[in-house]
Protein backbone atom coordinates (compact mmCIF):
# COMPACT_ATOMS: atom_id res chain seq x y z
CA UNK A 1 0.00 0.00 0.00
CA UNK A 2 1.34 3.34 -1.03
CA UNK A 3 1.12 7.21 -0.37
CA UNK A 4 1.43 9.76 -1.80
CA UNK A 5 1.30 12.05 1.64
CA UNK A 6 0.08 9.50 3.76
CA UNK A 7 -2.55 10.38 6.70
CA UNK A 8 -2.51 8.69 9.96
CA UNK A 9 -5.66 6.16 9.31
CA UNK A 10 -2.83 5.67 6.05
CA UNK A 11 -0.09 4.89 8.65
CA UNK A 12 -2.06 2.37 10.66
CA UNK A 13 -3.19 0.72 7.32
CA UNK A 14 -0.01 0.48 5.88
CA UNK A 15 1.19 -0.81 9.62
CA UNK A 16 -1.46 -3.53 9.65
CA UNK A 17 -0.66 -4.93 6.07
CA UNK A 18 2.13 -4.70 6.21
CA UNK A 19 3.20 -8.36 7.20
CA UNK A 20 0.73 -9.98 5.62
CA UNK A 21 0.77 -10.95 1.74
CA UNK A 22 -2.34 -10.28 0.08
CA UNK A 23 -2.77 -13.60 -2.74
CA UNK A 24 -6.15 -13.83 -3.56
CA UNK A 25 -8.82 -11.07 -5.20
CA UNK A 26 -12.45 -10.96 -6.80
CA UNK A 27 -13.73 -7.96 -8.36
CA UNK A 28 -17.52 -7.36 -8.09
CA UNK A 29 -19.86 -5.59 -9.81
CA UNK A 30 -23.25 -4.58 -8.05
CA UNK A 31 -26.09 -2.38 -9.94
CA UNK A 32 -23.31 -0.70 -11.77
CA UNK A 33 -20.56 -0.34 -9.09
CA UNK A 34 -17.53 -2.20 -9.41
CA UNK A 35 -15.52 -3.37 -6.16
CA UNK A 36 -12.35 -4.91 -5.60
CA UNK A 37 -12.22 -7.14 -2.87
CA UNK A 38 -8.43 -8.01 -2.17
CA UNK A 39 -7.45 -10.65 0.91
CA UNK A 40 -4.94 -13.11 2.43
CA UNK A 41 -7.41 -15.94 2.51
CA UNK A 42 -8.70 -18.18 -0.24
CA UNK A 43 -11.59 -19.00 2.21
CA UNK A 44 -12.81 -15.83 2.86
CA UNK A 45 -12.62 -14.83 -0.60
CA UNK A 46 -14.51 -17.87 -1.69
CA UNK A 47 -16.83 -17.08 0.85
CA UNK A 48 -17.33 -13.28 -0.77
CA UNK A 49 -18.10 -15.03 -4.11
CA UNK A 50 -20.65 -17.32 -2.84
CA UNK A 51 -22.29 -14.84 -1.28
CA UNK A 52 -22.33 -12.26 -4.31
CA UNK A 53 -22.70 -15.25 -7.00
CA UNK A 54 -21.19 -15.72 -10.56
CA UNK A 55 -23.69 -12.86 -12.19
CA UNK A 56 -21.96 -10.77 -9.66
CA UNK A 57 -18.79 -11.97 -8.89
CA UNK A 58 -15.37 -12.69 -10.96
CA UNK A 59 -12.03 -13.86 -10.17
CA UNK A 60 -9.03 -11.39 -10.75
CA UNK A 61 -5.52 -11.84 -10.88
CA UNK A 62 -3.88 -10.15 -7.94
CA UNK A 63 -1.55 -7.42 -10.22
CA UNK A 64 -3.21 -4.68 -11.80
CA UNK A 65 -2.01 -1.71 -13.51
CA UNK A 66 -3.03 2.01 -12.16
CA UNK A 67 -5.38 2.73 -14.68
CA UNK A 68 -7.16 -0.51 -14.09
CA UNK A 69 -8.14 -0.22 -10.59
CA UNK A 70 -12.10 0.37 -9.04
CA UNK A 71 -12.74 3.39 -7.55
CA UNK A 72 -13.64 1.22 -4.26
CA UNK A 73 -11.15 -1.05 -3.13
CA UNK A 74 -11.64 -3.35 -0.16
CA UNK A 75 -9.33 -5.38 1.61
CA UNK A 76 -9.99 -8.39 4.09
CA UNK A 77 -7.22 -9.65 6.39
CA UNK A 78 -7.81 -12.68 8.17
CA UNK A 79 -5.75 -12.56 11.79
CA UNK A 80 -6.36 -11.62 15.02
CA UNK A 81 -7.26 -8.16 15.72
CA UNK A 82 -4.64 -6.21 17.08
CA UNK A 83 -4.67 -2.83 19.29
CA UNK A 84 -5.03 -0.26 17.30
CA UNK A 85 -4.38 2.16 20.61
CA UNK A 86 -7.15 4.54 19.45
CA UNK A 87 -9.84 6.17 22.06
CA UNK A 88 -12.86 4.44 20.77
CA UNK A 89 -16.34 6.14 21.42
CA UNK A 90 -19.75 4.47 21.13
CA UNK A 91 -21.87 5.09 17.87
CA UNK A 92 -24.85 6.80 18.63
CA UNK A 93 -27.99 5.08 18.68
CA UNK A 94 -30.49 4.51 15.94
CA UNK A 95 -33.51 4.27 17.76
CA UNK A 96 -35.15 1.48 15.23
CA UNK A 97 -31.56 -0.49 15.05
CA UNK A 98 -32.25 -3.87 18.06
CA UNK A 99 -28.75 -4.81 17.84
CA UNK A 100 -25.54 -3.61 19.73
CA UNK A 101 -23.47 -0.13 18.76
CA UNK A 102 -20.42 -0.34 16.97
CA UNK A 103 -17.42 2.04 18.59
CA UNK A 104 -15.85 4.48 16.19
CA UNK A 105 -12.84 6.83 16.16
CA UNK A 106 -12.44 9.93 13.33
CA UNK A 107 -8.90 9.89 12.20
CA UNK A 108 -7.25 12.41 9.51
CA UNK A 109 -7.60 10.80 6.68
CA UNK A 110 -11.03 8.48 7.99
CA UNK A 111 -12.86 6.57 10.81
CA UNK A 112 -11.83 3.10 12.33
CA UNK A 113 -14.75 1.39 13.50
CA UNK A 114 -15.00 -1.30 15.90
CA UNK A 115 -17.69 -4.08 16.61
CA UNK A 116 -17.48 -5.33 19.93
CA UNK A 117 -18.75 -8.54 19.30
CA UNK A 118 -17.20 -9.89 16.42
CA UNK A 119 -13.93 -7.56 17.46
CA UNK A 120 -13.60 -6.79 13.74
CA UNK A 121 -12.17 -3.56 12.88
CA UNK A 122 -12.81 -1.30 9.59
CA UNK A 123 -10.19 1.11 8.68
CA UNK A 124 -12.59 3.06 6.38
CA UNK A 125 -10.57 5.73 4.23
CA UNK A 126 -11.54 7.79 1.04
CA UNK A 127 -10.69 5.31 -1.75
CA UNK A 128 -9.75 2.24 0.46
CA UNK A 129 -11.35 0.11 3.26
CA UNK A 130 -9.24 -2.59 5.37
CA UNK A 131 -11.06 -4.61 7.89
CA UNK A 132 -9.23 -7.07 10.42
CA UNK A 133 -10.14 -9.70 12.28
CA UNK A 134 -11.42 -13.29 12.24
CA UNK A 135 -13.71 -11.96 9.03
CA UNK A 136 -14.80 -15.62 8.04
CA UNK A 137 -16.37 -16.49 11.04
CA UNK A 138 -18.37 -13.09 10.70
CA UNK A 139 -18.11 -12.94 7.02
CA UNK A 140 -22.18 -10.90 6.98
CA UNK A 141 -20.17 -8.61 8.41
CA UNK A 142 -17.81 -8.19 5.77
CA UNK A 143 -20.96 -8.06 3.26
CA UNK A 144 -22.36 -5.33 5.32
CA UNK A 145 -19.18 -2.98 4.78
CA UNK A 146 -19.51 -3.78 0.70
CA UNK A 147 -22.64 -3.20 0.73
CA UNK A 148 -22.46 -0.03 2.30
CA UNK A 149 -20.02 1.23 0.04
CA UNK A 150 -22.55 0.39 -2.71
CA UNK A 151 -25.24 2.21 -0.95
CA UNK A 152 -23.04 5.58 -0.62
CA UNK A 153 -22.27 5.40 -4.49
CA UNK A 154 -25.98 4.83 -5.60
CA UNK A 155 -27.11 7.60 -3.14
CA UNK A 156 -24.95 9.84 -5.34
CA UNK A 157 -27.16 9.39 -8.05
CA UNK A 158 -30.67 9.51 -6.90
CA UNK A 159 -30.90 6.61 -4.76
CA UNK A 160 -32.19 6.21 -0.56
CA UNK A 161 -31.55 3.65 1.53
CA UNK A 162 -34.93 2.56 3.60
CA UNK A 163 -35.58 0.02 6.16
CA UNK A 164 -37.74 -2.94 5.41
CA UNK A 165 -38.64 -6.06 3.49
CA UNK A 166 -39.25 -5.89 -0.39
CA UNK A 167 -40.33 -8.93 -2.60
CA UNK A 168 -41.47 -9.06 -6.12
CA UNK A 169 -43.00 -10.91 -9.11
CA UNK A 170 -41.96 -10.01 -12.53
CA UNK A 171 -41.19 -6.23 -12.40
CA UNK A 172 -43.64 -5.50 -9.89
CA UNK A 173 -42.78 -5.14 -6.50
CA UNK A 174 -43.53 -4.34 -3.05
CA UNK A 175 -41.83 -2.47 0.11
CA UNK A 176 -43.26 -4.15 3.51
CA UNK A 177 -42.36 -1.62 6.57
CA UNK A 178 -43.53 -1.20 9.62
CA UNK A 179 -41.78 -0.90 13.15
CA UNK A 180 -39.16 -2.95 14.67
CA UNK A 181 -40.31 -6.69 15.21
CA UNK A 182 -43.63 -6.21 13.11
CA UNK A 183 -43.43 -9.18 10.80
CA UNK A 184 -41.67 -7.26 7.80
CA UNK A 185 -38.88 -10.30 7.24
CA UNK A 186 -41.85 -12.87 7.95
CA UNK A 187 -44.61 -11.60 5.61
CA UNK A 188 -41.32 -11.69 3.13
CA UNK A 189 -40.84 -15.35 3.68
CA UNK A 190 -44.34 -16.23 3.24
CA UNK A 191 -44.65 -14.70 0.01
CA UNK A 192 -41.40 -16.43 -1.11
CA UNK A 193 -42.73 -19.24 -0.22
CA UNK A 194 -45.81 -18.70 -2.74
CA UNK A 195 -43.48 -17.75 -5.97
CA UNK A 196 -42.28 -14.31 -5.43
CA UNK A 197 -38.74 -13.36 -6.14
CA UNK A 198 -36.89 -11.46 -2.63
CA UNK A 199 -35.61 -8.28 -3.18
CA UNK A 200 -34.58 -7.35 0.24
CA UNK A 201 -35.14 -8.82 3.99
CA UNK A 202 -33.78 -5.66 5.86
CA UNK A 203 -33.09 -2.75 3.34
CA UNK A 204 -33.23 -1.75 -0.35
CA UNK A 205 -32.68 1.28 -2.59
CA UNK A 206 -35.28 3.61 -3.71
CA UNK A 207 -35.21 5.92 -6.17
CA UNK A 208 -37.61 8.47 -7.62
CA UNK A 209 -35.08 10.45 -9.34
CA UNK A 210 -34.48 8.39 -12.55
CA UNK A 211 -37.19 5.43 -12.92
CA UNK A 212 -40.04 6.40 -10.23
CA UNK A 213 -40.41 4.10 -7.49
CA UNK A 214 -37.50 1.69 -9.36
CA UNK A 215 -36.45 -0.68 -6.02
CA UNK A 216 -33.12 -2.40 -5.62
CA UNK A 217 -32.56 -5.13 -3.66
CA UNK A 218 -29.26 -4.75 -1.76
CA UNK A 219 -27.33 -8.08 -1.16
CA UNK A 220 -27.38 -8.90 2.43
CA UNK A 221 -26.76 -11.79 3.87
CA UNK A 222 -30.33 -12.48 4.64
CA UNK A 223 -31.32 -13.30 7.90
CA UNK A 224 -34.76 -14.03 10.18
CA UNK A 225 -35.07 -14.29 13.62
CA UNK A 226 -35.44 -18.22 15.29
CA UNK A 227 -39.18 -17.38 15.37
CA UNK A 228 -39.78 -16.70 11.77
CA UNK A 229 -38.27 -20.05 11.10
CA UNK A 230 -40.00 -21.81 12.99
CA UNK A 231 -42.99 -20.22 11.33
CA UNK A 232 -41.82 -21.10 8.10
CA UNK A 233 -42.43 -24.88 6.76
CA UNK A 234 -39.45 -24.01 4.45
CA UNK A 235 -36.87 -22.79 6.84
CA UNK A 236 -38.21 -24.93 9.80
CA UNK A 237 -35.98 -27.64 8.37
CA UNK A 238 -32.77 -25.60 8.96
CA UNK A 239 -33.53 -25.75 12.86
CA UNK A 240 -31.86 -28.45 14.25
CA UNK A 241 -34.37 -30.86 16.34
CA UNK A 242 -33.75 -30.02 19.50
CA UNK A 243 -34.59 -26.65 18.84
CA UNK A 244 -37.23 -27.38 16.92
CA UNK A 245 -38.50 -29.25 20.26
CA UNK A 246 -38.33 -26.72 22.31
CA UNK A 247 -39.58 -23.70 19.81
CA UNK A 248 -42.73 -25.83 20.04
CA UNK A 249 -43.55 -25.50 23.68
CA UNK A 250 -43.36 -21.43 23.05
CA UNK A 251 -46.66 -19.46 22.98
CA UNK A 252 -46.79 -17.50 19.84
CA UNK A 253 -46.64 -14.36 21.32
CA UNK A 254 -43.39 -15.95 23.11
CA UNK A 255 -41.87 -16.52 19.20
CA UNK A 256 -42.70 -13.36 17.91
CA UNK A 257 -40.95 -12.07 21.21
CA UNK A 258 -37.65 -13.53 20.20
CA UNK A 259 -35.34 -11.40 18.51
CA UNK A 260 -32.42 -13.47 18.13
CA UNK A 261 -31.71 -13.36 14.22
CA UNK A 262 -29.41 -15.75 12.06
CA UNK A 263 -28.78 -16.06 8.66
CA UNK A 264 -30.48 -18.62 6.74
CA UNK A 265 -29.03 -20.34 3.60
CA UNK A 266 -32.78 -19.28 1.16
CA UNK A 267 -31.58 -21.82 -1.94
CA UNK A 268 -31.53 -24.58 0.21
CA UNK A 269 -34.19 -23.90 1.72
CA UNK A 270 -36.34 -23.32 -0.93
CA UNK A 271 -34.86 -25.33 -3.96
CA UNK A 272 -34.27 -22.28 -5.93
CA UNK A 273 -32.13 -18.76 -6.46
CA UNK A 274 -35.29 -16.47 -4.77
CA UNK A 275 -32.70 -13.45 -4.74
CA UNK A 276 -34.02 -10.40 -7.39
CA UNK A 277 -32.33 -7.38 -7.86
CA UNK A 278 -34.67 -4.45 -8.89
CA UNK A 279 -38.04 -3.98 -9.79
CA UNK A 280 -40.99 -1.25 -10.09
CA UNK A 281 -42.89 -0.89 -6.48
CA UNK A 282 -46.53 -1.09 -6.95
CA UNK A 283 -47.62 -0.50 -3.47
CA UNK A 284 -46.32 0.13 0.18
CA UNK A 285 -47.14 -2.52 2.88
CA UNK A 286 -47.39 -0.95 6.20
CA UNK A 287 -47.59 -3.31 9.11
CA UNK A 288 -48.84 -1.46 11.86
CA UNK A 289 -50.76 -4.54 13.85
CA UNK A 290 -50.62 -5.43 17.89
CA UNK A 291 -49.24 -8.84 18.07
CA UNK A 292 -50.98 -8.84 21.71
CA UNK A 293 -54.48 -7.71 20.23
CA UNK A 294 -57.22 -10.32 20.45
CA UNK A 295 -60.03 -8.40 17.77
CA UNK A 296 -59.45 -8.56 13.74
CA UNK A 297 -56.82 -7.46 11.78
CA UNK A 298 -57.68 -4.07 9.70
CA UNK A 299 -56.57 -3.33 6.07
CA UNK A 300 -56.57 0.25 5.43
CA UNK A 301 -56.50 1.28 1.56
CA UNK A 302 -54.88 5.09 1.48
CA UNK A 303 -52.34 7.13 -0.67
CA UNK A 304 -49.16 7.50 0.52
CA UNK A 305 -49.82 11.06 1.59
CA UNK A 306 -52.05 10.08 4.09
CA UNK A 307 -49.91 8.19 5.92
CA UNK A 308 -47.56 10.44 8.19
CA UNK A 309 -45.40 7.44 10.47
CA UNK A 310 -44.27 5.92 6.90
CA UNK A 311 -41.30 8.21 6.68
CA UNK A 312 -39.97 7.25 10.49
CA UNK A 313 -40.59 3.50 9.38
CA UNK A 314 -38.65 3.92 5.98
CA UNK A 315 -35.86 5.93 7.00
CA UNK A 316 -32.60 3.86 7.41
CA UNK A 317 -30.26 5.94 8.87
CA UNK A 318 -26.67 5.81 7.77
CA UNK A 319 -24.48 3.83 10.00
CA UNK A 320 -20.80 4.10 10.96
CA UNK A 321 -19.76 1.95 8.20
CA UNK A 322 -21.01 4.48 5.51
CA UNK A 323 -18.08 6.41 4.83
CA UNK A 324 -19.87 9.98 4.64
CA UNK A 325 -22.28 9.39 7.72
CA UNK A 326 -21.78 11.15 10.34
CA UNK A 327 -22.37 10.86 14.78
CA UNK A 328 -25.15 13.37 15.42
CA UNK A 329 -25.23 13.91 18.85
CA UNK A 330 -29.23 13.07 20.21
CA UNK A 331 -29.48 10.29 16.95
CA UNK A 332 -31.64 8.59 19.80
CA UNK A 333 -34.36 10.84 19.51
CA UNK A 334 -37.85 9.81 18.12
CA UNK A 335 -36.90 8.95 14.61
CA UNK A 336 -40.31 10.62 13.44
CA UNK A 337 -38.67 14.07 14.33
CA UNK A 338 -35.20 13.62 13.63
CA UNK A 339 -33.71 15.60 10.15
CA UNK A 340 -33.40 11.74 7.94
CA UNK A 341 -37.04 11.52 8.77
CA UNK A 342 -37.71 14.75 7.68
CA UNK A 343 -35.58 14.67 4.50
CA UNK A 344 -37.89 11.16 3.63
CA UNK A 345 -40.66 12.61 4.08
CA UNK A 346 -40.06 15.67 1.28
CA UNK A 347 -38.66 12.98 -0.51
CA UNK A 348 -41.97 10.35 -0.08
CA UNK A 349 -43.87 13.37 -1.50
CA UNK A 350 -42.93 12.31 -5.25
CA UNK A 351 -44.57 9.27 -4.30
CA UNK A 352 -47.50 10.96 -2.15
CA UNK A 353 -50.16 8.89 -4.97
CA UNK A 354 -49.03 5.56 -4.39
CA UNK A 355 -51.22 2.91 -2.88
CA UNK A 356 -50.38 2.21 0.41
CA UNK A 357 -52.06 -0.80 2.85
CA UNK A 358 -52.06 -0.97 6.25
CA UNK A 359 -52.56 -3.73 8.56
CA UNK A 360 -54.07 -2.68 12.10
CA UNK A 361 -55.59 -4.81 14.51
CA UNK A 362 -54.73 -8.15 15.45
CA UNK A 363 -51.91 -10.46 13.40
CA UNK A 364 -53.48 -12.34 9.96
CA UNK A 365 -50.34 -13.28 8.11
CA UNK A 366 -53.00 -15.54 6.20
CA UNK A 367 -54.82 -12.10 5.04
CA UNK A 368 -51.76 -9.91 4.35
CA UNK A 369 -49.89 -12.98 2.21
CA UNK A 370 -53.24 -13.46 -0.02
CA UNK A 371 -53.77 -9.58 -0.44
CA UNK A 372 -50.18 -9.14 -1.25
CA UNK A 373 -50.28 -11.97 -3.77
CA UNK A 374 -52.95 -10.03 -5.30
CA UNK A 375 -51.65 -6.73 -5.42
CA UNK A 376 -48.24 -8.59 -7.51
CA UNK A 377 -50.30 -10.82 -9.81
Amino acid sequence: MEYEQPTKLDRLMHAVAEHRRLSVAVTLVIHGHEIRVESNSAPLIAAVRGHYGSDVARDEPMARSHEQQPSTRVVLIEALSPDLGCDFQLWPRDPHALVHREEYVELSGGRIVRDPVSKLQFLLGQDLSLVIGACLEHKHRVFELINAGVMECLGAVGYVPCRGAAVSIGQRALAICGPARSGRSTLALRLVEQGAGLLASERFLLSVTHQLGNILGVPDAPRATVGTMFGSPALRGLLSDERRRELGHLTASDLWALDHAQSVDLEAAFGRNVLCSDARIRAVIALAWDPSSTEGCVVTRRPLREHPTLAAWLAKRPGPLCRSAVAVAGAATDGATDALSRDYARYLQRLSDLETWQFTGGVDFARATELCLDLLT
